[in-house]
């Protein structure tokens, strides 16, 4: 959160676990809860779109270890964000498209919750074509057809203004039910960093511009990932890398 590099840790707590039997976890009939519970942060925070400037490659720890074992309900605490939809972020360069989010179902939750979810679900899809538009990886034949990337009706301004518009208003729902979920609003970084990235749109924007800024107040962490943003808007380079920029600052920023 303060910008130092953290990712190397992951594959340290990844290791250690190895040799404490954590490849035996499937072959476990009932793993305990405090376990899955870790397992399940350390694969939130191995995801690599919910991270800026990382340096250490994804090691799938959600993938390999809390698919196979954890129940696929309920919500997962830390991110605040459905175990199904974790799924599918998980399997951001591997097999999921943006049909997949799109066919993602939602969840029971409350109208707040519902903000958040419906704000990531849209920012997923524009870190799969932030990919797509900076990598020519052909699509592996092993995918399924369902799966394959369909053209899209939504224009990327459209999907920006739905985050923003979702996110504001789960701002504001806030304020109005502080008592509801008073956590929730720790959970709007990675789709309003997302959105925030989207230079070409943002820099003739200005009114969105402002509502990121109020969005991304009262951290450190904010902060810093603040000032990316204003530094690619002043750029005004839709072709910068806001990763590249923040390697060149020697920052790695997780979106957690």
């Amino acid at each position: 959160m303060h910008g130092l590099p953290w990712t190397m840790h992951l594959e340290g707590m990844h290791k250690i676990l190895q040799s404490n039997g954590l490849d035996d976890l499937h072959h476990q009939s009932s793993p305990t809860q405090f376990r899955v519970h870790l397992l399940e942060v350390m694969g939130v925070l191995d995801m690599a779109c919910f991270s800026v400037g990382r340096q250490a490659p994804e090691i799938g720890i959600w993938r390999r270890y809390c698919q196979p074992a954890a129940p696929r309900y309920g919500i997962e605490p830390v991110s605040g964000l459905p175990r199904t939809l974790l799924d599918i972020f998980a399997g951001i360069g591997i097999e999921t498209t943006e049909q997949t989010l799109w066919d993602w179902p939602g969840e029971s939750g409350s109208f707040l919750q519902c903000y958040l979810w419906e704000a990531h679900q849209l920012a997923g899809i524009l870190t799969l074509r932030k990919q797509a538009n900076s990598s020519c990886t052909p699509i592996p034949d092993n995918i399924s057809a369902w799966r394959q990337p369909a053209k899209c009706p939504a224009d990327t301004s459209v999907l920006v203004a739905r985050i923003l518009a979702s996110l504001d208003a789960l701002r504001l729902a806030s304020i109005e039910r502080p008592a509801e979920d008073g956590h929730i609003m720790n959970a709007i970084v990675f789709p309003m960093f997302v959105a925030g990235s989207e230079v070409g749109i943002l820099c003739h924007k200005p009114e969105w511009q402002q509502t990121i800024r109020k969005g991304l107040l009262g951290s450190r962490q904010c902060e810093t990932l603040l000032s990316l943003l204003e530094e690619l808007w002043q750029k005004e380079d839709p072709n910068l890398s806001v990763h590249e920029l923040a390697r060149q600052k020697g920052l790695e920023m997780g979106l957690i």
